[in-house]
């Protein structure tokens, strides 16, 4: 479980990244596996969402990694909608990318994983809207939210 995260979110594109920072290594296999998923983020990308981690270590089959945001998994975001200035996943199903199977190096792609489970608050308190020119432009005001007030 990760708390606290920061970032950004588009209500109406349904997109965004939100990271919790932390991390988790998975080690077995005598000593074979030793993969560290760290630098944990929450993307969303309008009709998907993905987890992202870094990761580092060896595979199960001894490999060497080193990868940055990779997203590792990726999750349908269906009728995901802001409710009440909060955006809830709730037991989203999810399945390893192959980005993911890449990196892990133990499972192969679309392999089910657990499901999701988020509350990202992304309430009009928690952006900071920008003024609209003065001028007769076509330009229009863009609220940027983030997980902190």
């Amino acid at each position: 479980m990760w708390e606290n995260g920061v970032g950004s979110f588009d209500d109406k594109t349904l997109a965004g990244l939100v990271s919790c920072g932390g991390s988790i290594t998975f080690t077995g296999h005598d000593g074979a596996l030793n993969t560290t998923l760290a630098n944990a983020g929450v993307e969303l990308a309008g009709e998907k969402g993905y987890l992202v981690f870094d990761v580092t270590g060896t595979t199960q089959g001894g490999e060497s990694i080193d990868q940055k945001g990779v997203r590792l998994a990726e999750f349908p975001l269906g009728d995901a909608a802001v409710v009440d200035g909060v955006l809830t996943l709730d037991a989203i199903p999810t399945t390893l990318t192959e980005a993911g199977a890449s990196a892990f190096g133990t499972y192969a792609a679309g392999e089910e994983l657990d499901p999701v489970t988020a509350v990202i608050p992304v309430g009009a308190d928690c952006g900071v809207a920008e003024e609209k020119p003065d001028s007769d432009s076509a330009a229009t005001a863009v609220v940027t939210t983030a997980n902190e007030p």
